[in-house]
């Protein structure tokens, strides 16, 4: 009898396009880590923007299967720039848990929050840093935000 290894498995899914559903015996989907994401698309740890990307979006469970799923049925293992495609699909599928509606919404919360909120990416306690020294106000991010929303916070910074 010949057994073979999760990662075998994994390869041969993908040698015949298998979408995979990770559940449990009972039918319930199964706890999916980050780790796991790491390992099923072949993603180095040193890739630490795509991680932190990925830590930064999917957030719960259902996220982290969703986008297991999704890059399966898009067949992103073959596609040449799949870090940037393995990016973009982290945040279709979790920007929802950053939506808000107003500048009021944003500035009743923290400055982190808020900023995570508006621009959609992980900020750090450097880039927070930048933010505060560079004297910008929340309103005046918002506003560059609405005028172009692909703006990222480091090059909203430089309208300041």
């Amino acid at each position: 009898m010949t057994t073979i290894t999760k990662h075998q498995v994994l390869k041969l899914q993908k040698l015949n396009t298998v979408s995979i559903s990770i559940k449990n015996p009972n039918g319930t989907n199964k706890h999916v880590t980050i780790e796991d994401i790491l390992t099923h698309c072949e993603i180095s740890p040193k890739a630490t923007i795509v991680i932190e990307h990925l830590e930064f979006f999917l957030k719960t469970n259902e996220d982290r299967n969703t986008f297991i799923n999704e890059y399966e049925s898009r067949q992103l293992w073959r596609d040449r720039k799949k870090g940037l495609k393995v990016l973009a699909l982290s945040k279709e599928v979790g920007s929802y848990h950053y939506t808000y509606s107003s500048l009021e919404q944003l500035e009743k919360m923290s400055l982190l929050d808020a900023l995570e909120h508006l621009f959609q990416q992980p900020i750090n306690c450097v880039m927070e840093q930048d933010f505060i020294e560079a004297k910008a106000t929340l309103k005046k991010m918002y506003d560059l935000k609405q005028a172009n929303p692909k703006l990222l916070l480091m090059n909203a910074l430089l309208h300041v």
